[in-house]
Parts: structure tokens; C-alpha cells; sequence
């Protein structure tokens, strides 16, 4: 759940088209529910394999997993880092806008402090002394429905069914 502070700017292009230009930072919390990979490795082409796809089991012991599991036995589930983000607002006419956000995602939280990720039935381990950082691209298109002005000039009074004589 990233959270976000921003500070906007006004600008314009041609004179008289307007747009905005924003930046903000923040926190980002993250829960590790859970995951999948695959993996391709020098490292497993010694021990005669060419590709590994595997399940993650967090808190699991690495004798209790099957052969397609990665055992993640201390897991660090709580995630925490930073947001950093930019963008521009395009309000082309009347109620709709556009935008697009570019957020930088800075992990700040080990996957795992204490433990490595064990594959069972083969003698090899991952470092989970890793951080999640990812980059974020968002389009948005946004339109005001104006619900407040649906009613404007019609009466609000409830009648009952009855016609009066």
C-alpha cells in the first residue's frame, strides 16, 4: 500500500493550455504472502540441472518441502520502504482528466534476515538478505460524474401516492 504525499504545480504550454506537474514521497507497507519463480543458473547447471520453477513456503521446515518448493523458514512478511513519485494532469476539457505517474519504489526490508531459501532435495540455498526496488508507470483517466448536479432544478420532496382533490 503505497502512501503518498504530494506538492502540485501549475503550468502552461501555448500560452493558455494549463496543465499540472506534481512530486511526492511517502511510505510504502507491503504484507509477503507468498510467491513463485523460476530459475536459470550456472550455479544449478553444476548439479545437472538447466531450470528450476518453484513455489515459495514461508515458515516452513526445508525437510517438511516438496521437491518444487523453495523453504523460506523466518520470512520477514512485514514489508516497509519508500515512494518516490512524479507526474503531470492533462484536463483536456470540462470534467475529465489524464494522468500519468512514474514511482520509484525503494525496499527497505530484507526478505529475510536470519535464513536462506532452501530447495529441497538439492544442496543449494538463495540469500534472502535481498530488497524489493521497483519502478511504476501509471495512465489514469479520470471523469467527474457530477451527481449533484443530476438534480438541480427538480424537487427533492417525497410525495406519497396519493393525488390530492
Amino acid at each position: 500500500m503505497p502512501i503518498l504525499y504530494t506538492a502540485e504545480f501549475k503550468g502552461t504550454v501555448g500560452g493558455n493550455r494549463e496543465y499540472k506537474w506534481y512530486f511526492g514521497a511517502g511510505p510504502n507497507v507491503s504484507y509477503w504472502l507468498g510467491g513463485k519463480g523460476r530459475m536459470m543458473s550456472t550455479d544449478l547447471n553444476e548439479l545437472a540441472i538447466d531450470e528450476l520453477s518453484y513455489k515459495i513456503a514461508l515458515g516452513k521446515d526445508p525437510e517438511m518441502t516438496a521437491a518444487n518448493e523453495m523453504s523460506v523458514q523466518d520470512p520477514n512478511r512485514m514489508q516497509l520502504g519508500l515512494n518516490l513519485a512524479a507526474g503531470f494532469v492533462f484536463e483536456p476539457m470540462g470534467y475529465q482528466k489524464f494522468m500519468i505517474l512514474f514511482r520509484y519504489e525503494l525496499g527497505h526490508s530484507f526478505l529475510s534476515r536470519t535464513t536462506d531459501g532452501v530447495f529441497a532435495g538439492i544442496a543449494y540455498q538463495e540469500p534472502m538478505r535481498v530488497r524489493n526496488h521497483g519502478l511504476r508507470i501509471s495512465l489514469s483517466y479520470l471523469m467527474d460524474t457530477k451527481i449533484s448536479e443530476r438534480k438541480k432544478g427538480k424537487s427533492t420532496i417525497k410525495h406519497s401516492g396519493r393525488k390530492r382533490r
